[in-house]
């Protein structure tokens, strides 16, 4: 019988994050260019490090959810669930009834209405 250690798992589970850390840096340089430009390389995959953890917090654990979220970080701030602007944030991320999917679909819909008001 085959048997993985703990550490063996660890270690399958610490390249998996980089793996998908280095997938979404490369995006968000494309796609979050002028927001990117001020950090280095060390500092864009902490800040991602940090959103993942930030989305793990509140079930968040699908990679389509987490970069969904980290969109939202780069549109409101990194701490926006802890932000007195975006209440709704907060209450959305700790809303049992919603599944992951509902949670990020409701914040991406009232993160563009907020946006569309600070322009205004």
């Amino acid at each position: 019988m085959l048997r993985i250690r703990r550490e063996q798992l660890d270690a399958l589970g610490l390249a998996r994050r980089e793996a998908f850390i280095d997938r979404l840096a490369e995006k968000l340089r494309r796609h979050w260019a002028s927001e990117c430009e001020g950090l280095d390389a060390p500092a864009l995959r902490e800040r991602i490090g940090d959103a993942i953890d930030r989305a793990a917090k509140y079930e968040l654990r699908a990679e389509v959810d987490v970069a969904r979220y980290l969109n939202i970080t780069f549109a409101l701030g990194p701490r926006f669930d802890e932000d007195p602007r975006y209440p709704w944030a907060r209450a959305i991320l700790e809303e049992e009834a919603f599944t992951p999917a509902k949670k990020v679909d409701r914040l991406c819909a009232l993160t563009a209405e907020a946006l569309t008001k600070k322009e205004a």
